[in-house]
């Protein structure tokens, strides 16, 4: 609930999210990708509530579905 009176509140959500990678290993070197999404099927939800916001703004938006791609090289001294 949002308010003191308990007459404003958050419906509940589901949220999902993906992630895959890879990983190739050369001599001593190793080479790491990855991809990511969150969010996955975009679903509108609150990210933050302000109880008992004097102006009745309670609720806040949160991120809608973003994506993320990665890559590390690594060198392992033997």
């Amino acid at each position: 609930y949002a308010n003191d009176t308990n007459t404003e509140s958050a419906a509940a959500y589901f949220l999902a999210a993906l992630r895959a990678g890879l990983t190739q290993r050369v001599g001593n070197w190793s080479f790491q990708e990855f991809g990511r999404v969150d969010n996955l099927f975009n679903q509108a939800y609150l990210g933050a509530v302000a109880v008992n916001d004097a102006n009745g703004r309670y609720y806040f938006p949160a991120p809608t579905r973003s994506w993320l791609l990665g890559a590390s090289v690594a060198y392992a001294f033997r």
